[in-house]
């Protein structure tokens, strides 16, 4: 399956992306990758797209713990200490 240009690493918007949006796009890549359909410059390119996408989640998770790690122990129970994250 031969992906269309829209749909290309360079034409991501990793910023735009959630973190579960990031998960199911790559669950997708792996999937078309083990399907075998595609050439070897298409392959490549998924390829890439997918490191993109790891490197995105891997950030997306490291602010995730910052946050937790922000939570304060007080006597009253827990109350945090930062902003809410956004919702990209």
């Amino acid at each position: 399956m031969v992906k269309k240009k829209s749909e290309a690493s360079g034409d991501l918007k990793l910023d735009k992306l959630s973190f579960e949006e990031s998960l199911s796009r790559l669950e997708q890549i792996v999937k078309e990758l083990e399907e075998g359909e595609q050439g070897l410059e298409d392959s490549i390119r998924l390829y890439e797209e997918g490191r993109q996408l790891v490197r995105h989640s891997m950030a997306r998770l490291g602010e995730a713990q910052s946050r937790i790690e922000e939570l304060v122990k007080t006597d009253e129970g827990w109350e945090t200490a930062s902003a809410p994250l956004e919702d990209n």
